[in-house]
């Protein structure tokens, strides 16, 4: 560090002060720690935010890049293998920190990829990129995408898990059923 001093002083005839020097020193190391290399993703490409902890992004570009979230590849590296690779080793424990609908929605259009693949015979590529365009459709909303693949038969619907009202038809024919 003192022979860089001391060539960058010799360098501009002595005009720069060793302040300076020191700061423009510090905010070369800071460039070269926070410039990951070519081995090591970073941790905005993991989707980490703390240590251990996977997060889902809100709304994804296209359905690629939620395929690729979950299975934690390309820029959304995970060395667990995103949240499949977390749910096939801890179950859903590894998700306490999550909206649990948000997970268990973007499971779902990971299920009405694998589906539309199997049903049209087509390749996983072929698949994503068919269904990318009605996914665009609904504004990248995961909720929205999954009515939508509900809709057109790629997913069941499940039942209501409470009692549910029934509303007559018309109010004669409610009153119909009183007497």
């Amino acid at each position: 560090m003192a022979v860089a001093r001391t060539l960058l002083v010799s360098a501009n005839g002595g005009d720069i002060t060793l302040k300076e020097i020191e700061k423009g020193i510090e905010k070369e190391l800071a460039i070269k720690q926070s410039t990951p290399t070519a081995t090591t993703p970073t941790l905005a490409t993991t989707n980490e935010h703390e240590e251990g902890k996977c997060y889902l992004t809100a709304r994804h570009k296209s359905l690629y890049d939620l395929w690729d979230e979950w299975h934690g590849i390309g820029s959304f590296y995970d060395v667990h293998g995103g949240p499949a690779g977390r749910d096939a080793t801890s179950g859903t424990k590894w998700r306490k920190h999550l909206d649990g609908q948000h997970c268990s929605r973007t499971k779902r259009v990971v299920v009405a990829i694998k589906c539309c693949c199997e049903q049209n015979r087509l390749k996983m590529e072929e698949g994503i990129t068919q269904l990318d365009e009605s996914c665009r459709s609904t504004i990248r909303s995961v909720a929205k995408f999954v009515r939508e693949c509900q809709c057109k038969g790629l997913l069941g619907k499940k039942n209501s898990r409470g009692q549910t009202k029934t509303l007559p038809a018309s109010p004669t024919a409610a009153a119909a059923t009183t007497d």
